[in-house]
């Protein structure tokens, strides 16, 4: 009489080992059910039910639907864990982003101001543009998907982040001066950047024609006469490409102050 072979059991992970495992198959600390899925080889409802269970032991917190940050292996989720990078954050849970407005302008050293959110631009859909996830600030606008093409990007530990060069952030901020804080502030910035060794008039040129709006062209030109009236090429370059219509310096401020006919703007601030 043959002999039944005992069944191989399979071994069951403990909630360590779990964590252990997840931690090893990425980098950035986060961990969404389909790629936990593919690395422990359940299926996704499996390991829903898993990471929902590891959130209420303390091991992991829950950053949005699906979506997990791992926690240290020493921390317990009365000491509420560490938060991780929140540009790594960023461009796993927003991507196609990148880090620009203020955040880049912090990064390129146009200003000494610190800003407490970190600005994230991008073309997924996103509910409120403030959210606070794992004790970090961030601000986020949505724009088309082409507008976050072409980027350059930085190291953070071992994770390249898309980041807006500096012509791109000051072109930015001339479409959307509330990206840099307002004008006044975009001001202070291009006159750090004319006075800088990194200064290049050619490539600010063509990143606002890249961007191609009529706001950037009037609002640069305005500031280049201020600060660098000098530069005749490249400010007859841009007041050709001004459009009709009168615009505000700064958007974010109510009144509409002196008009300013040559580059057909509203003077509603003092720089």
């Amino acid at each position: 009489m043959t002999k039944n072979k005992p069944q191989k059991q399979r071994k069951t992970l403990n909630d360590k080992a779990i964590i252990s495992i997840l931690a090893r198959s990425n980098i950035s600390g986060l961990v969404s059910v389909p790629e936990a899925a593919k690395v422990l080889k359940k299926s996704s409802l499996n390991v829903a039910s898993t990471l929902a269970h590891l959130e209420k032991k303390g091991w992991i917190k829950r950053v949005k639907k699906g979506t997990y940050f791992i926690l240290p292996l020493e921390a317990t989720k009365r000491e509420g864990g560490i938060a991780g990078d929140p540009w790594v954050v960023a461009s796993v849970l927003y991507k196609p982003c990148y880090i620009g407005g203020w955040s880049a302008v912090e990064h390129w050293e146009l200003t000494e101001q610190l800003f407490r959110s970190t600005f994230v631009v991008t073309s997924a859909n996103i509910r409120t543009k403030e959210q606070n996830i794992l004790g970090n600030d961030y601000r986020i606008v949505r724009v088309s998907k082409e507008k976050v093409e072409k980027l350059s990007s930085v190291w953070r530990g071992s994770i390249q982040i898309n980041i807006s060069d500096r012509e791109r952030t000051l072109i930015d901020g001339c479409a959307n001066p509330s990206w840099v804080g307002g004008f006044r502030q975009l001001a202070d910035m291009l006159g750090v950047y004319l006075s800088s060794e990194y200064r290049n008039d050619a490539k600010l040129l063509d990143c606002a024609h890249e961007a191609g709006k009529g706001s950037i062209y009037k609002r640069l030109g305005f500031l280049l006469e201020k600060f660098d009236p000098k530069v005749k090429k490249l400010i007859v370059a841009l007041k050709a490409k001004i459009t009709s219509g009168i615009i505000k310096l700064d958007p974010m401020v109510a009144s509409k102050g002196k008009l300013n006919s040559t580059w057909g703007v509203w003077e509603n601030i003092s720089i």
